[in-house]
């Protein structure tokens, strides 16, 4: 599929992929000022929006919290890592336990369903924006997974109510990531690698990531990018 014209449709199930693949300006631009959390990578992701040349997207995370039969499938809102989080703004898909009866169960298309159904949340206050190249498909089957656009405006509308979410394509953050986009040489790469960046700035003397010799792939953690992996998480406390 050409990148250019028509990578990922809005209510796409896509996999954010972790930080070991990020080139080291995606890493620069998205990880170290705080705005991607690491922790938050490795997930299956929700196309929200795209931006006009289809080259950057809104996404949330859908995650199991570390949540499965061992724990009873205790929902994120009822652990006290998460307790600094907003309950009802908890979003759970069908089969998942829900936060409250404020809103209904958030749905894949007809015949869809998640790997792990049973833990499949999201956190309406969870977006961020990202270049196409940090996104591939999830899962093993050749079908994308797709919510209905019904659900998908359901979750909109949600978030629209959570604060600074009308901010979400104007934070310095996406601005500074989307005028070193335009600023890109035209490229004819098709296969989603990474597509030819300005160049870089000086790198700082302080930075351990600009040090001699550095290799990113060596420090960066890899897990397979399957839904085992999202579940059990190597972190207490995941995104």
């Amino acid at each position: 599929m050409d990148p250019r014209k028509h990578p990922w449709e809005d209510g796409d199930i896509a996999f954010l992929k972790g930080v070991d693949e990020f080139s080291d300006a995606q890493y620069r631009t998205l990880v170290e000022p705080g705005y991607l959390r690491e922790r938050a990578t490795k997930h299956p992701v929700i196309i929200l929006e795209h931006s006009p040349d289809s080259k950057h997207f809104l996404v949330t995370t859908v995650s199991a919290y570390s949540s499965d039969a061992s724990n009873r499938y205790r929902p994120p809102w009822d652990q006290p890592c998460h307790s600094d989080k907003t309950r009802d703004d908890f979003r759970a898909f069908a089969g998942s336990k829900r936060p409250n009866d404020l809103r209904p169960d958030l749905q894949l298309k007809e015949g869809q369903s998640f790997p792990k159904p049973k833990t499949s949340w999201v956190y309406a206050r969870n977006y961020f924006v990202v270049p196409a190249s940090v996104l591939k498909k999830f899962g093993k089957g050749p079908a994308r997974l797709q919510m209905t656009q019904e659900s998908l405006k359901d979750l909109k509308d949600h978030m629209k109510k959570v604060p600074r979410f009308g901010g979400r394509w104007k934070h310095p953050v996406v601005l500074k990531m989307l005028k070193a986009s335009a600023a890109m040489l035209p490229s004819t790469n098709i296969s989603g690698a990474p597509m030819p960046r300005a160049p870089p700035t000086t790198p700082s003397p302080t930075s351990s990531r600009e040090a001699p010799g550095f290799n990113p792939r060596t420090v960066r953690p890899s897990h397979a990018a399957t839904w085992s992996a999202v579940a059990s998480g190597p972190w207490p406390c995941p995104a």
